[in-house]
């Protein structure tokens, strides 16, 4: 799923190349970059080395990592060209409701980021630990700063 996601990705920025001239020069760097059947030659070929070097989850936080910046500066191409609003929290909303790119861009991006399987439940799940953590953190800190203001 990786490679046909960013092959039709590669594929329909190729095709519309031309729509870049109303974006952003770091939305058209970042395309011109990420959009590059050289440029995923390579990310393949990265993430298999370290497939087989045993490096899991550095291959994974890779792909998911360079996944997610190819696809935000594609949705920023797909807003372009639909005039549709594009908002960096619903980047897989607006990567579904395209009228014109193709599916397999918004079917391995599922894949690729690990979100097929995301359910109401499971996302409150990961929400309230997340927010756990948050109010964790930020208490072992007033902590530090109130022991380092005690040692002045």
């Amino acid at each position: 799923r990786f490679q046909s996601m960013w092959s039709a990705a590669v594929k329909f920025f190729e095709a519309n190349s031309h729509i870049t001239e109303k974006l952003h020069e770091q939305v058209v760097n970042n395309l011109n970059f990420y959009c590059k059947q050289s440029f995923l030659r390579g990310i393949s070929a990265r993430t298999r080395a370290l497939l087989q070097e045993g490096l899991y989850a550095e291959a994974t936080h890779y792909m998911q990592r360079s996944s997610v910046n190819m696809l935000e500066n594609y949705a920023w191409l797909l807003s372009e060209m639909e005039k549709r609003q594009f908002d960096y929290t619903r980047l897989i909303d607006f990567l579904r409701d395209s009228h014109v790119s193709p599916s397999a861009v918004y079917e391995g991006a599922l894949e690729v980021l690990m979100l097929g399987d995301v359910s109401a439940e499971g996302a409150e799940d990961s929400l309230e630990r997340a927010r756990s953590i948050i109010l964790d953190i930020r208490g072992r800190r007033k902590e530090l700063i109130a022991q380092m203001e005690a040692e002045k």
